[in-house]
């Protein structure tokens, strides 16, 4: 598994019960894998898009996270919740109105990130290159 590390580049330092978490095989079964596809281009190679499928509100939206950052574990909610902050660019939005983006499409487009997130540290990204042209390993996300 890889190490998590805050918003300093500093690894968070809890000893965490790994009984306790997902396997790889639970992750991938989250209901959420059928909510959304990754979209390559061959105009944008090193942009990968997220698409959302008709099993939302939201079919046929595609859109790109921005700066992802992961808070300091100080940074800790009433309900013991780690937010993610992260911006987003939609860039399709199918005809959907600009008031139905609203924090309901928030909380499902951060839904979708910390399953990608965590499926990607389950799965041992690499981070040591930030190319990913040079990184030929087929990802087990899909």
């Amino acid at each position: 598994m890889s190490k998590l590390v805050n918003h300093l580049g500093e690894p968070i330092r809890s000893e965490i019960d790994e009984s306790k978490l997902p396997t790889a095989e639970q992750i991938m079964q989250d209901p959420i894998t059928k909510k959304f596809v990754f979209l390559n281009s061959d105009a944008y190679p090193d942009q990968t898009c997220i698409g959302l499928t008709s099993e939302t509100d939201y079919h046929g939206v595609v859109y790109r996270y921005g700066e992802v950052s992961i808070p300091d574990e100080a940074e800790l909610n009433e309900n013991n919740h780690l937010n993610l902050k992260f911006k987003y660019d939609i860039l399709e939005n199918n005809g959907i109105p600009k008031e139905k983006f609203n924090e309901e499409f928030f909380k499902l487009i951060g839904d979708i990130l910390y399953h990608i997130i965590i499926a990607q540290s389950e799965v041992g990204y690499d981070n040591n290159t930030d190319d990913r042209t040079n990184n030929t390993k087929q990802s087990s996300i899909q």
